[in-house]
């Protein structure tokens, strides 16, 4: 009977454990050309609460809802954040325009749903025929809409450049709740997650602001 107990225990203690391992803020990016300079595949990147064994991305040409199975696997590496961990795995070379489905994390701690992207076109595909959307300074406070239509557009748009001030996370001790206490970290991950949506099928390129 003690036995039985401990197990139960042990059980109960690890499904907790894996369940703050579940991964969030999946987002992706391009990462590298060809010889030719064609963009030749994506960088993904998630969150989780405590650092896992491995940061471990399975694709395929399929959804695995119908093929059961990933036919690719790549592996990335891990660091701390504050409070948490980043993961950043980059693909072996990708088809062009080619639907890829996706999900990140690891055997032990979980794994995420599935997530699906268009991979880069050809170079030559794209003159005169390339919608992507630009924005700068969007932040979690007042941004919804901003994202809500960001989410609208995101299968008709193959880029989307933030050119500096993501997220806003800097100036969230002057909103309610965080006046008092240290929020930076969580604002940032909120904001990542409330845009999952689309920057988990659209390479989402950032570059630095000023605050």
């Amino acid at each position: 009977m003690m036995i039985k107990s401990i197990t139960v225990l042990v059980l109960f203690f690890i499904s907790v454990v894996i369940g703050t391992d579940v991964p969030t803020q999946v987002h992706i990016a391009l990462a590298g050309s060809d010889k030719e300079g064609n963009p030749s595949t994506v960088a993904i990147s998630w969150n989780t609460v405590n650092r896992t064994l491995t940061s471990t991305v399975k694709y395929g040409l399929k959804s695995a809802a119908v093929s059961r199975s990933y036919t690719s696997q790549s592996t990335g590496k891990c660091s701390s954040y504050y409070e948490t961990f980043n993961h950043h795995v980059v693909l072996d070379t990708l088809l062009p325009s080619t639907t890829y489905y996706y999900v990140v994390g690891d055997d032990r701690a979980g794994w995420s749903s599935e997530f699906s992207f268009k991979s880069a076109p050809l170079s030559s595909e794209v003159r005169g025929n390339f919608t992507f959307a630009v924005f700068s300074d969007l932040g979690l406070v007042n941004g919804v809409p901003t994202s809500n239509y960001v989410k609208s557009i995101s299968d008709d748009i193959v880029l989307v450049l933030h050119g500096g001030d993501v997220g806003y996370a800097d100036d969230s001790f002057l909103h309610a709740g965080c006046v008092t206490s240290f929020c930076y970290e969580q604002t940032f991950d909120n904001y990542m997650i409330t845009n999952e949506p689309w920057t988990s099928k659209i390479p989402y390129m950032v570059a630095p602001g000023n605050h």
